[in-house]
């Protein structure tokens, strides 16, 4: 059987994008998951990602100090990650996956005769170049990883064409699309209640994303709309208080506790209207395929978005939502007062065959494509 290692920052479990990598490649070959968090399947072994990120003040000032000034190689290679280095060679992987830029220098060292397949799930140069203090201190490092390594991968896959047409544009690496869809859910779409009908945002409660645009977009739909915010907040507590003050403040907005990742769309299925209002702030963003989008899909609602580049592809092809002409919550609103329970339940049903071909066994298929030319 051949030997697969998958290289992930953080709790892949929690992470939809690495987790259905290793479910597609664990049935047909003995995976090796190095990655933040437990071991998650029995049928994979498990290496736990050593955390080097500073403890404390003083070592973060420099962390900063070193990025600011270059020092990009010793920053990669700190006691951890060399003894892991040392751990992983020991080995022979005839593929190895990495999902993370800032673990390609250890993928790449560590492969061997075998191959390396790197995940390229955003611009990485352009990763959070909205902000301020990332294009001054982070910025130079990605670019560097990105020079100095991208040109020695065996494969690269990626989420859309607008980062597709990127990566080739700036680094001359062609690029596999694999968009990010869940398992398939046996669902059907739920009835839409003319005097109720329900809404859903699911995701991270960034501050960069706006939330707060459509709690505001509430204000000024009619009286049959409720909105429920599904959030999790990895360290930004602050910002989903803000948001649960903002949701006290209307009748008809809610912050729900989250459920677990492979329960959201049997868990969302209850709703009518998934809602993703987001006005892009940098390169990333403005291409952004996100789970959530698909994750609707399979929950079989009608999708309300703005005009996303990527998202209105999909919601236009299927004819599964509306697609708002700005990001603006009194715009959102419009539309929805204008909708009837009819168009609601058209797109719902438009979603249900949508979701029979936007679903994770279709990428499972291509990614043991991939991964099996590289075996060769």
């Amino acid at each position: 059987m051949k030997k697969i290692l998958i290289m992930c920052n953080g709790d892949p479990s929690k992470r939809p994008r690495p987790y259905r990598i290793i479910q597609a490649l664990k049935e047909k070959y003995h995976v090796t998951v190095v990655a933040g968090g437990e071991k998650f399947y029995d049928a994979i072994d498990f290496i736990p990602l050593p955390n080097i990120n500073p403890k404390n003040i003083g070592d973060k000032i420099i962390l900063a100090l070193q990025h600011k000034f270059g020092n990009f190689e010793k920053i990669l290679w700190p006691q951890p990650m060399v003894n892991l280095k040392k751990i992983l060679v020991k080995s022979h992987f005839d593929v190895v996956v990495c999902q993370n830029l800032n673990l390609l220098p250890l993928a790449l060292s560590v492969r061997g005769d075998g191959k390396v397949l790197f995940d390229a799930r955003e611009y990485f140069p352009s990763h959070f170049e909205d902000l301020f203090i990332w294009r001054f201190i982070f910025q130079k490092m990605n670019q560097y990883l990105c020079e100095t390594y991208l040109k020695n991968v065996d494969q690269m896959i990626t989420v859309s064409e607008g980062l597709q047409t990127e990566y080739k544009r700036v680094f001359g690496i062609k690029s596999e699309i694999i968009t990010s869809f869940p398992d398939y859910q046996t669902l059907e779409p739920s009835r839409v209640d003319d005097g109720h009908i329900k809404i859903i945002h699911h995701g991270s409660a960034n501050p960069s994303r706006k939330i707060e645009t459509m709690i505001n977009m509430m204000d000024y739909v009619d009286e049959r709309y409720s909105l429920d915010l599904m959030l999790v907040a990895p360290g930004n507590k602050k910002y989903l208080n803000k948001l649960k003050r903002m949701a006290n403040n209307s009748s008809r907005v809610r912050v729900i506790e989250p459920v677990k990742m492979n329960d959201i769309a049997s868990f969302t299925n209850r709703y009518d209207v998934g809602l993703y209002l987001f006005q892009p702030r940098n390169f990333n963003t403005k291409h952004m395929l996100p789970n959530k989008l698909f994750e609707f899909i399979q929950a079989r609602l009608a999708i309300a978005i703005g005009p996303s580049i990527e998202m209105r592809k999909f919601v236009d092809h299927y004819k599964c939502g509306i697609v708002a002409p700005d990001f603006e919550s009194k715009t959102m609103a419009k539309i929805f007062n204008q909708l009837a329970v009819k168009d609601i339940v058209e797109m719902k049903n438009k979603a249900d065959k949508a979701a029979r071909e936007l679903h994770a066994g279709v990428n499972a298929k291509k990614i043991h494509g991939i991964v099996a030319n590289l075996c060769l």
